[in-house]
């Protein structure tokens, strides 16, 4: 699947190697640190206390190396956890069986593909592939919607569009660039918070869990509408 990123970079125009006396060698973004306020988007804001004193810990945050550095980074919303990690959110209530009734309703919201969306809709890409790695990423996504579920050509773009994320953070990859990384899980992360504090002012929700791409709640089967309406925003 990156393989087959690389040639579509290479055949629109990018070159993604340097070629000299000692070979190919992979063209590559590397940054000696990552101030993250850099890397959020400056619209993304919160009324919770909770989710703003995150956001404002991240902004501080300046990074020479992306693994381990967010270990114990969490917050508490409304009795829920939200744990903050490299690869991306998760949290979960514990010992506790839920069940649909006629009262309530489980809803799962996830986002099909939500990294790579993420890059493709607010134009991230590596710094040494230019903008055209961007309109390379969305003709994929646009290709993978032609392919049936479950086909060989489906699997391949799938690879391709989640591939390059994972690559990123590669140091042997021609998609390295840590900036581009931290754009896509940083962001990731704090929407999904601006959607759970968007859910949670519906009366009588009450968030199950949340993880990368997305979140589980329990809903009055009166307001299942009003969870549309939040989720489509």
């Amino acid at each position: 699947g990156k393989d087959y990123f690389i040639m579509e970079l290479e055949k629109a125009g990018v070159p993604c190697y340097d070629y000299g006396p000692a070979g190919r060698t992979p063209r590559q973004t590397k940054r000696s640190s990552i101030a993250l306020n850099d890397a959020i988007l400056p619209w993304i804001t919160f009324k919770n206390p909770e989710f703003t004193r995150v956001l404002e810990w991240f902004k501080a945050q300046s990074i020479t190396e992306t693994k381990g550095v967010f270990d114990d980074v969490e917050c508490n919303v409304n009795g829920f956890t939200f744990v903050f990690g490299l690869g991306g959110i998760h949290g979960s209530i514990e010992s506790e069986t839920i069940e649909s009734n006629d009262d309530f309703l489980i809803v799962d919201l996830d986002v099909a593909s939500y990294y790579p969306n993420l890059a493709i809709t607010n134009r991230f890409h590596p710094a040494h592939l230019g903008e055209g790695f961007c309109d390379i990423y969305r003709d994929l996504f646009e290709q993978r919607k032609t392919h049936a579920k479950g086909s060989a050509g489906n699997a391949m773009l799938k690879l391709a569009l989640n591939g390059v994320y994972g690559d990123s953070n590669n140091r042997f990859s021609v998609f390295y660039d840590p900036m581009f990384t931290m754009s896509t899980t940083i962001n990731g992360q704090l929407l999904l918070c601006m959607l759970a504090e968007s859910l949670l002012k519906i009366n009588g929700l009450r968030l199950i869990q949340v993880n990368t791409d997305g979140l589980t709640v329990m809903v009055p089967r009166s307001q299942r509408d009003s969870v549309d309406v939040t989720h489509g925003m």
